[in-house]
């Protein structure tokens, strides 16, 4: 797992600023929304939608790596995790599980066919939202 300070960051501006602007802007034009005391869980559910959307865009951009990785098929140790030998050459990079000592290798954009996987590593490519680290297995050895 790699849940650092700027990924943190990135949550709280993108959910909680975003989130309460979209609904001070709505409370001036629908007044309900102030009168039922619903800004809090608008404020949060507007946030968290566009947090789905805006987050894996600055991901890919930024070609940071996701919060998650996958979970290693060898041992299947729920830690995840990994250690990275060399810089990654994107979108695919090598990762390696410091539990078993096997690599892996992940592709960073979800394209649905992948021609250039190995053949003899476990390949996975990496799903929508991006910036959370969800998981598809490219091959099954």
């Amino acid at each position: 797992m790699s849940f650092s300070v700027k990924d943190l960051l990135i949550a709280m501006v993108i959910a909680g600023l975003s989130g309460n602007l979209l609904v001070f802007a709505l409370g001036d034009r629908f007044p309900t929304i102030r009168s039922l005391n619903a800004q809090p869980v608008l404020a949060i559910s507007f946030g968290f939608i566009i947090y789905l959307i805006v987050s894996p865009l600055i991901y890919q951009r930024l070609h940071w790596r996701p919060m998650l990785f996958p979970l290693c098929p060898v041992c299947r140790n729920k830690n995840r995790f990994f250690w990275i030998p060399r810089k990654a050459d994107w979108p695919r990079e090598e990762i390696v599980c410091r539990s078993c000592g096997s690599y892996l290798e992940v592709w960073y954009q979800s394209s649905l066919s992948n021609p250039d996987a190995s053949k003899t590593l476990p390949s996975f490519r990496l799903l929508w939202p991006q910036s959370c680290g969800r998981w598809r297995r490219n091959n099954v050895s």
